[in-house]
């Protein structure tokens, strides 16, 4: 209970009640303990290895499915421009026929409505091309 962080050998300067412990351990058999934690060490490799391969399959797998959604998504996407270039030359077909008079109003109206059918096909064929191949380039 002092301020100066002094320490003295004379017994003025000791209470009664105070005393200083020193303890010493020395280990004399330690084997099974070292055996337990290389055993436990060997098992925990294992299963970390395993994990390891686990993730190194699905990483492939993942991989695998990604490139052929992207091949099939871009198959798709070539066949709806394909027919929206189809459905877009049909209206223009439909509007000669319709200024001739050969096409009533409600023809004109059909024609009209599919080529909006297979430019909304299109565009949304064309946008999940695009958001697969947006997966892939994030990847590299």
């Amino acid at each position: 209970f002092q301020d100066n962080l002094s320490f003295s050998f004379s017994s003025a300067d000791w209470q009664p009640n105070n005393y200083i412990g020193v303890s010493i351990s020395i280990p004399v058999f330690t084997g099974f303990s070292s055996r337990s934690h290389y055993a436990s060490a060997k098992i925990d490799r294992q299963v970390a290895m395993t994990t390891y391969q686990d993730e190194i399959r699905k990483s492939a797998i993942n991989d695998s499915t990604l490139f052929s959604k992207y091949n099939s998504m871009m198959s798709i996407a070539l066949a709806g421009s394909d027919t929206y270039h189809l459905s877009h030359d049909n209206l223009k077909l439909a509007g000669q026929k319709y200024e001739q008079g050969l096409l009533s109003l409600d023809g004109y109206l059909n024609v009209f409505d599919d080529y909006l059918s297979a430019e909304n096909q299109y565009l949304n064929n064309l946008s999940e091309f695009l958001t697969q191949k947006a997966v892939i380039e994030s990847r590299k």
